[in-house]
């Protein structure tokens, strides 16, 4: 339980208000550390706000190079992806190749107006990648905090409509064990 005194990364904030690391994920393999969240850079080197660490050094992993300016509230590393749920900008979900960073597909509108809002919360379940946010909207279809989306194409599955009402903060967390959700 001891403190690293090696281990050191620093997120540094894009402005007063900025400068947190919202969310951390292992890769499958261990080999590397996911940071997502509101920075523009890990110990003073830009990296935009989803980077991958080396888990032992602490250092940034240059072959993964994403580059996003959205703000990460949650993420979900499977499948050979790494998926985000955004804030501002995008207020959606994105998809990143797990060993270049390059995006494969993105949901969102880019507003803040409502009815969009941050996804905050995300699982996977067999190949559907689960969200929850304060939503009401998910990129073309009307959802009410909840989505399953294909996890493979990004595409939202229209058939899957439960609603989360009388939260106006929504979902914040989400599991997934068997079945259940």
């Amino acid at each position: 339980g001891a403190v690293d005194p090696n281990w050191t990364p620093s997120a540094d904030g894009i402005h007063s208000v900025y400068g947190s690391v919202r969310e951390l994920e292992f890769s499958a393999d261990g080999g590397r550390l996911y940071a997502g969240g509101y920075f523009g850079s890990i110990s003073g080197q830009q990296t935009g706000n989803l980077v991958a660490l080396d888990p032992a050094t602490g250092a940034v992993d240059g072959g993964f190079r994403p580059n996003d300016r959205n703000g990460i509230m949650c993420m979900e590393g499977s499948g050979g992806r790494v998926f985000v749920g955004t804030g501002d900008d995008l207020e959606g979900v994105e998809a990143f190749d797990a060993v270049t960073g390059n995006r494969d597909w993105y949901l969102g509108y880019g507003s803040h107006a409502p009815p969009e809002g941050d996804v905050q919360a995300m699982t996977m379940s067999g190949d559907t990648l689960y969200v929850g946010g304060h939503f009401n909207r998910l990129h073309d279809q009307t959802k009410y905090r909840l989505a399953g989306i294909e996890a493979d194409t990004g595409i939202v599955d229209s058939q899957w409509t439960p609603t989360v009402n009388g939260a106006p903060l929504g979902v914040w967390a989400m599991d997934s064990y068997g079945p259940k959700l």
